[in-house]
């Protein structure tokens, strides 16, 4: 499994007219890929942008701060590289249960978390990490359409080489 695979995996279930939450979209990469699929997408990060077109709304907010106010559905709630600077209490005790009642029946979450040994560009320390089976320990009822733990070697944001350990989870409300 390699980090493509889940991004492949996520692209495929999305479809035109769809509804999807970027969480931690930054500046909007994948965010703006699932509008080129047609979809209508919400995307959330702190440090990120604030836009408002035909089909992608981009607010400037921490994820705690956006499900408080959001009452929306969504097919897709997309999580890629966001969730180990959360703490794990906070999403296994309000985030999770926010996402069960937020996706649209045969909605699709896909979370994709890494830890390397932080520094630069990515200084701030990684808070939680996240392993495969409390993931799906927390989801069980749902069926999976990837799950997968591996490690690699590749480059940083830098272009240095580094390890990394990365956790993808894809699953779909019956």
């Amino acid at each position: 499994m390699t980090p493509e695979t889940f991004i492949t995996t996520v692209f495929f279930t999305v479809q035109t007219g769809q509804h999807v939450l970027d969480i931690g979209a930054g500046q909007g990469i994948f965010a703006r890929r699932f509008v080129d699929r047609g979809a209508h997408v919400v995307a959330v990060d702190p440090r990120g942008f604030e836009l408002n077109e035909h089909l992608l709304t981009a607010r400037r907010l921490t994820i705690q701060k956006f499900i408080i106010n959001d009452s929306a559905h969504y097919d897709l709630i997309f999580a890629r590289n966001v969730l180990q600077f959360l703490e794990k209490h906070w999403v296994f005790a309000t985030l999770f249960p926010w996402i069960t009642d937020h996706l649209a029946t045969n909605g699709v979450m896909a979370i994709e978390t890494f830890f390397a040994e932080p520094k630069p560009p990515f200084s701030k320390p990684l808070i939680s990490t996240y392993e495969l089976a409390e993931l799906r320990t927390a989801w069980l009822q749902w069926p999976e359409l990837l799950a997968g733990q591996y490690e690699y070697h590749g480059p940083d944001m830098q272009g240095a080489l580094r390890h990394f350990s990365t956790t993808d989870f894809v699953i779909q409300l019956p």
